[in-house]
């Protein structure tokens, strides 16, 4: 697996367990109606995930809760044109 996607090796072992096991799960669903286009998303998922555990900044600020004081407050309605 880490000669095909190298960035696996930043993955925690349980998550490379659970990208092995969709991966494959996907692409026997993909071959069975042959369109391999939903593998694209599991492997671009996975390397998102790869990328935050790989930066110990991005992995601490996306793992705190989120702050919801800063969240700019409720969003008005917007005016429809009559």
């Amino acid at each position: 697996m880490a000669i095909v996607f190298p960035w696996v090796r930043f993955l925690r072992e349980d998550a490379v367990r659970e990208f092995l096991v969709e991966f494959v799960d996907t692409a026997r669903a993909s071959a069975e109606i042959s369109v391999f286009a939903p593998l694209d998303s599991v492997v671009a998922a996975w390397r998102h995930t790869a990328e935050i555990f790989a930066d110990p900044e991005l992995r601490a600020r996306l793992s705190r809760p989120a702050d919801v004081d800063r969240d700019g407050g409720p969003v008005p309605v917007p005016e429809v044109p009559a």
